[in-house]
């Protein structure tokens, strides 16, 4: 049998499995001149992590940053012009544009990186994919990049429309969320919440929260709760917020050292919190009450500073004669004190009062 063979055209459901990224780009840059194929290597870090600027450019060929600018825009030009007539480039902008659809047009760039790893069975945690990435958006010109500032992460958009629309949603739950703190962080109905806002935008839950991972003023603390980065129970800065966080995950007391162990378990930061700093901290701050030899609870889950005696009387006062397990279970459910450390104080004439019935009362 005789014949040219069947060429296999690349189409956007096959670049999962088929699609290799790096011989699409060395095809591609097979069509420049050797120098301005390594001016854009180079420029765009294809083969090194770290992309070259245009001045380190211009001083390895011996010319200005302006010419390297020309002869990388020019040649940026023949890119496209050429690439337009490769087979495999219709399909790669239809799974561009299919992408992008599925979550509502915009990406945040790490993500992307690594959604397209994936997808390309490739190593997606060296940099040198991602300048790889930069470098194919560029060609085609689509998606467009916008720069890491003070309130977002890096992205890309497909339409801008969409991205201004996603912008500002974003801003809308960040306003609704700012009053609703308890109820996003005490109550975790962050995704009551955010159903609540997105229904008038027609927009899905996996879009909206596609579209808050842009924005750097939310975030998740480890235990998965979900609110705004500047609650200190979803970013916790200082050592003594750190352990704020633990207690009120705990909701019982904790000695000092068991504190700093938990708050080092986070893997906020790699610096590890020291015991006795923590302790330090916790001494200084109203948030936290010493309930026992170096044991803290928080002042807001009802613990009060004091020692057993003084619990044990705080006790009787409020609830008027009580007997000895009566004396005991309230106490111990208050505090970590032992049984019987609270039956040794109780036994104190100069403070307690045994009445003939048995019960215990205030001297």
């Amino acid at each position: 049998m005789t014949g040219k063979p069947k060429r296999c055209i690349l189409t956007a459901s096959m670049l999962t499995e088929n699609f290799n990224l790096s011989n699409y780009l060395k095809k591609a840059l097979s069509n420049l001149e050797e120098r301005e194929s390594k001016i854009l290597v180079k420029r765009f870090g294809l083969e090194s992590e770290a992309p070259l600027t245009l001045a380190e450019l211009g001083k390895q060929n011996d010319v200005t940053r302006e010419r390297i600018r020309q002869i990388a825009n020019s040649s940026l030009e023949v890119l496209r012009a050429e690439t337009a007539k490769q087979s495999d480039t219709e399909a790669i902008r239809e799974f561009l544009k299919n992408y992008f659809e599925g979550i509502g047009h915009i990406r945040r760039h790490d993500l992307l990186v690594r959604d397209f790893g994936n997808l390309w069975r490739t190593d997606f945690e060296t940099p040198i994919f991602a300048n790889k990435l930069v470098f194919l958006f560029t060609i085609l010109e689509r998606p467009m990049f916008v720069e890491e500032n003070d309130h977002l992460h890096p992205f890309w958009y497909y339409e801008e429309s969409a991205y201004k629309k996603a912008l500002a949603l974003v801003k809308t739950i960040i306003d609704e969320a700012g009053d609703r703190k308890k109820e996003l962080i005490e109550e975790r109905r962050f995704l009551e919440f955010l159903r609540e806002i997105i229904e008038p935008h027609k927009i899905n839950e996996p879009v909206a929260m596609n579209y808050l991972t842009v924005s750097k003023n939310f975030g998740m603390n480890p235990y998965g709760d979900f609110g705004l980065t500047h609650w200190i129970e979803i970013v916790p800065k200082t050592v003594r917020d750190k352990a704020y966080l633990v207690l009120r995950k705990e909701t019982k007391p904790l000695h000092f050292i068991d504190i700093a162990k938990k708050v080092n378990s986070l893997g906020i930061d790699r610096k590890q919190a020291d015991h006795r700093t923590v302790h330090n901290e916790l001494i200084k701050d109203g948030r936290f009450v010493l309930v026992g030899r170096g044991t803290y609870g928080l002042k807001e889950h009802g613990f009060t500073p004091g020692t057993a005696r003084e619990v044990i009387a705080r006790l009787l006062k409020q609830k008027g004669p009580m007997t000895q397990a009566a004396v005991v279970e309230g106490v111990t459910t208050e505090r970590p004190f032992k049984k019987n450390t609270v039956i040794l104080n109780l036994q104190s004439k100069k403070h307690f009062k045994k009445l003939p019935d048995g019960r215990y009362t205030v001297a």
